[in-house]
């Protein structure tokens, strides 16, 4: 496993490693404004089954993905009127929207598929790795399924044990801060369901629903 410290290069310099990695159809370890995540091509099913193998996740449990943008996010699903004003209204970083797949990839996380979970990230790291690389990046938290994700990159690779071989590079950004994870929402239904609440509340993801609908 190859590594890179965001402070010794520089947050472009990192971003562009680790780009140069997902285009290579490697996994990388990597800071997110939620947790330190696993990251990978979206699309790439050697990357995405190397991701579920590191995890130990189980293959019926979904992989989400972080985007630039809501544009991004409407090439490979179906997003209405109401949807993208939760986008726009709610803050980015702390939501992650489950909506309906549009089936124009059926590869990685959208094998056999129906939903695209993704999220639009506030942070720099984040934001230059999709500049670079113009494709969803899985964002899953780099811990193994159901355990505590750890804040640090060498106690992440410490829970893993030997599956942490599996990662190609990790770039450090040294210990994060505590934070939630997103809540994931499902909006493939007019009535919208909270799947996990976490950095946004359920009251406040209401009262924008609210807003919402008196507008229409």
């Amino acid at each position: 496993m190859d590594s890179v410290a965001i402070e010794e290069v520089g947050i472009e310099a990192a971003a562009l490693r680790a780009a140069a990695t997902v285009e290579d159809d490697g996994v990388v370890l990597y800071p997110t404004d939620t947790l330190y995540g696993l990251g990978a091509d979206a699309f790439s099913d050697a990357a995405v089954t190397r991701i579920f193998s590191i995890k130990g996740r189980a293959n019926d449990k979904p992989l989400s993905a972080i985007v630039t943008d809501c544009a991004m996010a409407a090439r490979y699903s179906d997003i209405d009127e109401r949807v993208q004003k939760l986008i726009e209204l709610l803050p980015r970083g702390k939501v992650s929207f489950v909506v309906k797949s549009n089936h124009t990839m059926q590869t990685g996380i959208c094998r056999n598929a129906a939903t695209f979970c993704f999220r639009i990230p506030d942070d720099e790291f984040c934001t230059a790795l999709l500049r670079y690389c113009d494709r969803p990046i899985v964002a899953t938290s780099a811990n193994k399924s159901g355990a505590v994700c750890p804040q640090r990159i060498d106690a992440i690779i410490d829970q893993l044990g030997v599956d942490a071989r599996g990662i190609s590079l990790a770039v450090d950004a040294g210990v994060l801060p505590s934070r939630l994870p997103s809540t994931v929402i499902d909006c493939t239904r007019h009535s919208i369901r909270v799947l996990r609440e976490g950095a946004l509340r359920t009251a406040d993801l209401m009262h924008v629903l609210r807003v919402i609908d008196a507008r229409v």
